[in-house]
């Protein structure tokens, strides 16, 4: 069978296509990456879908190393359209027990009616008379609009997942981890922070502070335009060779996000009594000089670029691509989600939900 994996952010698009042999065996057929213009999609929500649709059309129409025509779809969420609360409840583990109790809590913590909402759950903690659950749930609104767009593509949707879960499928193996990671994936105008341990994941959420809040601090204290601003930030940095002036800049607004990081680590740490080891950068923000060491410095953790796992660059069309591979890790991810068997830890699928 084939799939693609389609990664939809603000700015751009990445697609992986995928077959999966009669025996088991997986391999990257094609891929593409194409911009996004402004105001097509904003925070996950497509707001011009005739435009995105001819984005696809042309991106798909010239992936590498042939043209992508594979009508299965595999799509996700960003985390600032979904909601995620980790809950305790009164019930053993089994599945319907705690759809139907998620059911009566989920009201008491988002804006939402059940009937206006998808809602899903990852097991964390089974204690017999309870259990902990990481309760995630998006707006049909939303999911609609994504139905509606593989609809004028002629596509059909195999699933649709929590981006955060899927992009850490092309990364790590929480399987394989022997202590818990926080997987940072900076796009331009949302952070995800998730963290990840043997048993998937565990707790996640979205911040403001990105890449764009970077560039626009930027502008606002020089007399850069936003494209000189971007140049100044993606060639230099924070790194040893960036303008001191810049530099503290840039630094100004990661000082932000470093708080934030700081409580939520102290959150996980102290509910799950293990300690984070580990920091993987992802996402386009990521690439920034000096960005892991600014990190590290600032976290006191072992900060890195995260990379593909290298069992998934083995057909070469991803090897070759050297760092920029990493930019594809959604899609790649996404297409795995359909390829392989998941556990309920692994995989969340608001299509079947």
């Amino acid at each position: 069978m084939k799939i693609v994996g389609l990664n939809l952010s603000d700015s751009s698009l990445e697609a992986v296509e995928m077959n999966r042999g009669m025996f088991g065996g997986e391999s990257i057929t094609a891929i593409a990456r194409h911009g996004i213009a402004d105001g097509i999609v904003e925070n996950g929500i497509i707001h011009d879908r005739k435009a995105l649709v001819e984005v696809v059309r042309t991106a798909l129409q010239s992936a590498e190393p042939t043209s992508i025509t594979t009508k299965q779809l595999s799509l996700s969420i960003p985390e600032s359209q979904v909601y995620s609360r980790v809950l305790r409840l009164s019930v053993d583990g089994a599945h319907d027990a705690v759809m139907n109790q998620l059911g009566q809590e989920l009201p008491k913590y988002i804006p939402f009616r059940n009937d206006e909402i998808v809602y899903d759950y990852i097991p964390l903690h089974d204690r017999g008379d309870d259990s902990d659950v990481l309760a995630v749930a998006v707006p049909k609104s939303v999911l609609v609009e994504y139905k509606a767009l593989a609809d004028d593509l002629g596509m059909t949707i195999k699933s649709i997942e929590l981006e955060s879960i899927s992009s850490a499928r092309a990364i790590i193996n929480s399987k394989d981890l022997q202590q818990p990671v926080l997987i940072l994936d900076l796009g331009s105008r949302t952070t995800i922070v998730s963290f990840f341990d043997s048993n998937g994941l565990r707790f996640t959420y979205n911040m403001s502070v990105a890449g764009d809040s970077i560039t626009e601090h930027i502008i606002k204290n020089t007399k850069m335009n936003f494209r000189e601003a971007e140049q100044e930030k993606h060639a230099k940095g924070i790194g040893d060779n960036a303008d001191a002036a810049i530099k503290d800049l840039i630094e100004d607004v990661l000082g932000k996000m470093v708080s934030s990081l700081q409580e939520a680590i102290h959150y996980y740490e102290q509910r799950y009594q293990h300690k984070v080891e580990k920091v993987l950068l992802l996402g386009g923000t990521a690439q920034m000089h000096g960005l892991p060491k600014y990190m590290a410095k600032q976290l006191s953790l072992e900060c890195v670029r995260a990379d593909i796992l290298p069992n998934l660059t083995k057909t070469g069309i991803l090897d070759e691509l050297n760092q920029g591979a990493i930019l594809y890790a959604n899609a790649l991810g996404l297409a795995l989600g359909v390829t392989r068997k998941l556990s309920r830890s692994e995989y969340i699928n608001f299509k079947k939900s």
